[in-house]
C-alpha cells in the first residue's frame, strides 16, 4: 500500500519545474512590459523609466 501511495505522490522535480516555468513566464512578461512602456515613460519624464524599474525591481524582491 506504501508503494501506490509513493507511485501517486508528484515528485519535486515537477513541483520545481512548474515553479521554474512561472517564474520565467512572470519575467518576461515584465520583460515585456517594460519594453513597451520605457519609450513612452521616457516622453513623460526623463527619469521615470528609472523610477518604475527601481519599484519593479522592489516590488519582485519582497
Amino acid at each position: 500500500m506504501l508503494s501506490t501511495l509513493e507511485a501517486l505522490r508528484p515528485k519535486k522535480r515537477l513541483f520545481l519545474g512548474l515553479l521554474l516555468a512561472a517564474e520565467f513566464f512572470v519575467a518576461a512578461a515584465l520583460y515585456g512590459l517594460w519594453l513597451i512602456c520605457c519609450p513612452g515613460l521616457a516622453n513623460i519624464f526623463e527619469y521615470l523609466p528609472a523610477i518604475v524599474g527601481a519599484f519593479l525591481i522592489f516590488m519582485l524582491g519582497r
